[in-house]
């Protein structure tokens, strides 16, 4: 039985999860995914916003 192709999503999905394991420190408490850009929140500075396209997969 053939192996299922991945969706467009999937594989951006795939990319935002790599470029992000790349450079994520360990003090990251909690990550949010939007559509344009990952929100993470750090312990003692609160939510930030990183665009995809800082991270490079715009």
């Amino acid at each position: 039985m053939p192996s299922k192709m991945p969706t467009v999503a999937e594989m951006h999905r795939a990319r935002v999860d790599a470029a992000w394991n790349a450079i994520a420190p360990k003090r990251i408490a909690a990550i949010r995914y939007l559509a344009d850009a990952i929100m993470v929140l750090h312990p003692t500075k609160g939510w930030r916003r990183i665009t995809h396209r800082r991270l490079g997969i715009a």
